[in-house]
């Protein structure tokens, strides 16, 4: 369960309302959105959206700082939280793109919904299944 959120509804990758639903989406093949800074090889998968709201204390281009931004605050927090959002933002695109070779018919918002359902029951098959029980 999430800070904002009473259920297990991934709102750490998808927010916990509509305005950062919207936010974070692409709006294009059911994706989230995505920045690419890094060269080569490495800058073909995508990372976590930069976020640019003024004053957020630790974007500071000129010094090749960047805030990230995903749906729980925490984001940015402390190197491992920010790569867990990083899997599961990835998982959530590769998802979108498998549906869509499969479904090239389907709308952005069928993709989306359809990968976020997946994502979801890939999140809490891990929860109820795999962590909970060594916690219990």
């Amino acid at each position: 369960m999430h800070e904002f959120c009473e259920i297990d509804d991934n709102s750490n990758v998808y927010g916990s309302n509509l305005e950062d639903h919207q936010e974070l989406r692409e709006f294009r093949d059911g994706k989230l959105k995505s920045d690419h800074f890094l060269p080569g090889k490495y800058g073909k998968k995508g990372m976590l959206p930069f976020q640019n709201k003024p004053g957020d204390e630790c974007t500071e281009p000129d010094k090749g700082r960047f805030c990230f931004n995903a749906g729980d605050l925490r984001v940015n927090e402390m190197i491992g939280l920010t790569t867990t959002h990083l899997i599961w933002f990835r998982e959530h695109n590769r998802i979108a793109e498998a549906l869509k070779e499969l479904n090239p018919f389907w709308s952005d918002e069928q993709l989306y919904t359809e990968s976020r359902r997946i994502l979801n029951a890939e999140y809490q098959h891990i929860i109820y299944n795999e962590w909970l029980p060594i916690i219990v």
